[in-house]
């Protein structure tokens, strides 16, 4: 019997086929980059090239219309939460890896675009007693279902018109944007 094994292992060794031997594939390591307001940001356990259960934060990007394509989902390694903000516009650098992506840059945009049908326009208090007008936009295809809600800084409700087209252009700083030019269609 022991011969038999030997003859077979000698075979396999002959024939490339070494039981011993492991193979190491590189992925491509170029970085990829993804533009589109951030709608969800949620931390999940996942298996990835680290291991079983491995932390990582998937978060759902919204392209800036008229681009015409579909929402996109990253997973990154980790516990990234914290470097997403909810209903901005962000540009993100990242190299993609077996079950997740490693976060290079997260690039908050300066000057963004929404279009949209103003569906909820709602005055409120932010933190430090300063009013914040929320508006929610329902949006075109092909992001059609899909709602982006912005905080705009002040009492700027009297600038949107319920149920009608509009394209807002803004600013954004922390917790709150602020309007450049707001448009109907």
């Amino acid at each position: 019997m022991k011969v038999l094994c030997a003859v077979l292992l000698i075979g396999l060794l002959g024939c490339g086929g070494n039981p011993l031997r492991t193979r190491t594939t590189t992925l491509n390591a170029t970085p990829s980059t993804v533009s589109g307001f951030v709608s969800t940001v949620q931390f999940n356990q996942a298996a990835t090239s680290p291991g079983s259960n491995s932390a990582v934060t998937v978060v759902t990007f919204i392209p800036q219309v008229p681009q015409i394509s579909p929402t996109t989902n990253i997973t990154f390694c980790g516990n990234v939460v914290s470097e997403f903000v909810a209903n901005t516009f962000a540009t993100v650098t990242f190299t993609p890896g077996q079950g997740c992506s490693s976060l290079l840059s997260l690039f908050p945009a300066s000057l963004v675009s929404l279009s949209g049908i103003v569906s909820i326009v709602q005055v409120t208090s932010s933190t430090n007693n300063s009013l914040v007008t929320t508006v929610t936009f329902l949006l075109p295809p092909p992001q059609n279902g899909l709602a982006e809600t912005i905080g705009f800084c002040g009492n700027v409700g009297n600038q949107f018109a319920m149920n009608g087209f509009m394209t807002v252009t803004f600013t954004q700083v922390l917790g709150c944007a602020n309007i450049v030019a707001v448009r109907t269609a």
